[in-house]
């Protein structure tokens, strides 16, 4: 067994106010379990598949596709400058379990990140968010869940940051 599949993120100092950290961690050995039984993985980033083809996990190569059809290329006239962006965003629906966890988090550490940047805000999207999410948006504290967006590319192109703790 590899570092990978005996770490345990409770241990950690960042995760010990974190309950679901020992969850997150049986998630990624579910997940790394599906893609062994699959026949063939979509992969959609070249970061990802770079980490599903780590000699410790495994995994057959032929197995392994990208698929970079999730994300199209964008118009050099659709691009926003950096000092025309501001705060931070994070996206993913809510019928995903792992996306709930991401904002559970999020809304944990975020006292400390606005801590040294108090004027900052996270603007959270996503379709189906459930009334525990929808809950955590809290204006005072910069943390604004406004749940499923009509064009997610104009959300995308005002931010500066994109958090994805997953």
């Amino acid at each position: 067994i590899d570092e990978v599949m005996k770490f345990d993120p409770s241990t950690h100092e960042w995760a010990q106010d974190l309950p679901q950290a020992k969850k997150a961690h049986n998630t990624l050995l579910r997940e790394l379990a599906s893609i062994h039984r699959s026949d063939l993985v979509l992969v959609c980033s070249s970061t990802e598949m770079n980490m599903l083809k780590q000699p410790s996990w495994n995994i057959a190569p032929w197995k392994l596709i990208s698929a970079p059809f999730f994300q199209k290329s964008v118009k050099q006239d659709m691009t926003t400058s950096y000092d025309e962006r501001s705060d931070f965003v994070s996206i993913g629906g809510f019928k995903h379990p792992p996306n709930v966890d991401s904002v559970r988090l999020l809304r944990l550490i975020w006292p400390r990140i606005r801590s040294h940047l108090p004027d900052a805000k996270l603007h959270v999207y996503g379709a189906y968010p459930t009334n525990e999410i929808r809950s955590m948006h809290d204006e005072k504290l910069g943390f604004y869940v406004h749940g499923h967006v009509e064009d997610i590319k104009e959300a995308l192109l005002q931010r500066r940051v994109l958090l994805a703790p997953l």
